[in-house]
């Protein structure tokens, strides 16, 4: 053993050794210890009901999953300087503004397995981000649109953290999207969810015209 490292372990230990008494001489009858673990467990138990208040919240925005049937209407109307949105959903209208040539809808998904699933807990979704994408790419990167349409921070998120986990839980995180359709004025779609996902169904013949003019 080199005489260098040798040195540097004694004078550790000896540190160790003073520390020692300093703590014996200081609370040898160890009458503190029982009253800060008490209070350790207090915090404890008071941080675990803030984190299932926060997941219990978090799930009250869900929707049930149906396996089929129509979830959201889609409208599209021009501005002046780019679109409104119409989304409508579970009984309520929201607009978004955006800019591009064409629209995305992604939803949150929580999908349950094992047990969960066998005794019949249903799955839920929830509306998650909208976007506009231009064609060209030059204005793609200077003017894309993307809008949040929940407002749960990332961090108290119950899916990005059952996304970021190894999937092998009861509750898993999946999702479904809408994959870019296009932004024309008067279109409207119905979105219908089905085994394989999400489905845009043409309402009028607008949304039928860009359909079929879409490279």
């Amino acid at each position: 053993m080199s005489l260098h490292f040798a040195g540097m372990a004694g004078l550790l230990l000896l540190l160790a050794v003073i520390l020692v008494i300093v703590v014996v001489r200081l609370g040898w009858q160890l009458t503190w210890l029982l009253p800060w673990l008490r209070g350790q467990l207090i915090t404890l138990l008071l941080a675990c009901t803030l984190l299932l208040g926060l997941v219990a919240w978090d799930l009250s925005r869900y929707q049930t999953l149906p396996l089929e049937g129509r979830l959201f209407t889609v409208e599209v109307r021009a501005t002046g300087n780019g679109y409104d949105l119409r989304l409508q959903h579970a009984g309520q209208t929201s607009v978004y503004p955006l800019q591009g040539d064409l629209w995305r809808l992604d939803l949150q998904v929580l999908r349950w397995q094992g047990l969960a699933h066998v005794v019949g807990l249903q799955d839920g979704y929830r509306p998650y981000r909208l976007s506009g994408r231009f064609l060209l790419l030059e204005r793609q990167r200077a003017g894309a649109t993307q809008v949040e349409l929940h407002d749960t921070p990332a961090w108290r998120d119950l899916w990005h953290w059952l996304d970021g986990a190894s999937g092998n839980s009861w509750l898993m995180a999946d999702a479904f999207s809408i994959n870019f359709m296009p932004l024309a004025d008067g279109a409207r779609f119905a979105i219908e969810a089905g085994p394989t996902g999400l489905t845009p169904v043409p309402l009028n013949a607008q949304a039928m015209d860009a359909l079929k003019a879409q490279p």
